[in-house]
């Protein structure tokens, strides 16, 4: 490739670029520009018609006048019309179709959303329950460039349309729910639900709904570790529905503490024992220490681990 084609390859990517950040601006502030170009076509509205010549219109039948523009119901208005009523006859309408779109698209937004996931998605990540956990994890795969459903069974109160994050309101482990969720062409299914019985449930509706599809990977979220564990080596086995499945199950608290002491190594002296001080034995805490024994298993001296817990 020549330079002049990778600088013009270059140019028009920057631009493109540049473009999207653009329009992802303006579309944010919709609202607020909406609200400015009413409020400007009413007040042009307002000094058109009362210096309409010939009208002689009062304040109060000009503003009603200036509210018919609108609603495309102000008649016909004979010439020569003032330049400040031309521009609000043109820009009223705009603003109120353009609302009135805007209005009915959100009250319909579920009903598109599902529509295009249905028909349109591909190889996107399905995320099951909008907690913290979920909206986290949605917005990361969003901000890594993966097309991402999102669903809860109540209407989400988070921000995470802001993000491209496609959200539908539904119960996910209704098998009607999934196949309008396009979940048959899914490449991911996270199952991040409050309940490991719900996890497991919705885990088990997703197989069923997208049939034998080997590109499909669940991933099951289990708080409980032992049932974490049992599940993660039972999950293969016939007897229990997870036959001839991609599963795959984890608890973030096993994340959570890799990535701890991943991020924080033990750092002892050479001769000297590693302490670790683990104040808390809930969950988290537990996964620290069961996490800290496994690394510490090949270190030539005994580690010394403190746990500082009401019940510990």
């Amino acid at each position: 490739m020549s330079d002049d084609a990778s600088r013009s390859r270059f140019f028009w990517a920057r631009a493109r670029r540049r473009l999207r950040t653009i329009v992802a601006w303006i579309f944010s502030i919709r609202w607020p520009l909406i609200g400015v170009a009413g409020l400007l076509a009413f007040v042009l509205g307002m000094i058109g018609f009362l210096e309409l010549p010939g009208a002689d219109l009062s304040f109060w039948d000009s503003f009603y006048r200036t509210i018919q523009l609108f609603l495309l119901a102000s008649g016909a208005i004979d010439p020569p019309v003032p330049l400040s009523l031309e521009v609000a006859r043109l820009l009223a309408p705009i603003v109120a179709g353009y609302a009135a779109a805007l209005a009915l698209a959100y009250l319909l937004r579920d009903q598109i959303d599902r529509f295009l996931m249905r028909w349109l998605a591909r190889d996107h990540v399905f995320v099951c329950g909008l907690g913290e956990k979920g909206v986290t994890l949605a917005r990361a795969l969003r901000e890594a460039g993966l097309t991402v459903v999102a669903i809860e069974i109540t209407s989400p109160d988070v921000p995470v349309r802001l993000k491209g994050v496609v959200t539908l309101t539904g119960d996910a482990t209704d098998p009607d729910t999934l196949t309008a969720a396009g979940i048959r062409r899914a490449r991911h299914v996270v199952a991040l639900c409050g309940s490991d019985s719900v996890n497991a449930e919705l885990a088990l509706a997703a197989r069923r709904v997208a049939g034998d599809r080997e590109e499909l990977t669940i991933h099951v979220h289990i708080q409980d570790p032992r049932l974490c564990t049992v599940l993660s080596s039972e999950a293969m086995s016939a007897g229990i529905g997870f036959e001839s499945a991609a599963f795959a199950f984890f608890t973030v608290y096993e994340q959570g503490a890799r990535a701890l002491l991943d991020a924080f190594p033990f750092d002892a002296r050479e001769g000297d024992s590693p302490r670790i001080v683990i104040v808390g034995l809930g969950r988290f805490g537990s996964w620290v220490l069961v996490e800290a024994a496994r690394r510490l298993r090949g270190e030539p001296t005994p580690a010394l681990i403190t746990v500082v817990d009401r019940d510990a």
